[in-house]
């Protein structure tokens, strides 16, 4: 009779121990943690799943076991496990037909110049009260690659290394916005004319193509800023100028 009783604990400790092994381990993509991967063991036909951080257990394993991790671009992983093991790294490969993560640094995001993908001039609020306010277009002269060819006060031709020009009486291939709202028309063509110097703080100047940040401009793209300190004031200011040929 005690003999029965060992046999019989025997085979209890024995099968809670086959029942007791399990599996555990991360699954990895691009060296990331991958959240929600599909575990599928081929035997049982039981589906499993990593959590937020990528880690996956699974209880009552029957070894041998043969599990299929599949994720959504990445390719479908098939692996056998003869043991308990708590300590598996699973690094699935990326899918053939997919196409590689496309990061875009745009400079519309708030940045500092040295940190700009791009050729930018900035002309401060101090370098337009350096020069007249009849008009203030006259200030893009100062910035490398930029001629302003002027017929009048309302024929400007902005120039941004060779490109904007070619219009009669305006500018075109040339991106403009002021505070994000876009001033150029549907032919492409700019007047940057009926804007007084006086509610303008600064002027950011893209050279050259920017058709991924701003649009089809050719030659680069010009944004105005006006003072926002000042949307919410009420205010008066006078001045008085004077220049060559009479100018008052």
């Amino acid at each position: 009779m005690i003999k029965y009783i060992i046999a019989c604990a025997f085979l209890i400790g024995f099968n809670s121990e086959i029942l007791a092994q399990s599996l555990e381990g991360k699954v990895l993509g691009n060296n990331k943690e991958l959240s929600g991967v599909r575990i599928l063991d081929l035997k049982t036909d039981s589906e499993y799943s990593t959590n937020s951080e990528g880690n996956f257990s699974i209880q009552n394993v029957e070894f041998p076991v043969r599990l299929r991790f599949s994720y959504i671009g990445f390719q479908s992983e098939v692996l056998e496990f003869q043991k308990e093991d708590q300590n598996i790294v699973i690094k699935l490969q990326k899918g053939i037909d997919e196409l590689s993560e496309v990061l875009l640094f745009s400079p519309n995001i708030p940045q500092s110049i040295r940190q700009t993908p791009a050729a930018v001039s900035l002309i401060s609020s101090e370098d337009l009260e350096r020069t007249d306010n009849f008009n203030f277009i006259q200030n893009f002269n100062y910035v490398p690659g930029v001629f302003v060819g002027q017929g009048a006060l309302n024929t400007n031709k902005i120039n941004i290394r060779g490109i904007g020009a070619r219009s009669q009486y305006s500018t075109n291939r040339i991106k403009a916005y002021i505070n994000g709202i876009p001033l150029t028309t549907a032919e492409g063509e700019l007047t940057l004319d009926d804007f007084d110097s006086e509610i303008i703080d600064r002027v950011e100047i893209f050279k050259g193509p920017v058709s991924s940040v701003f649009g089809a401009g050719l030659g680069g793209a010009i944004n105005l800023y006006t003072n926002r300190n000042l949307e919410n004031q009420k205010s008066l200011r006078a001045g008085y100028q004077a220049g060559s040929f009479n100018t008052q």
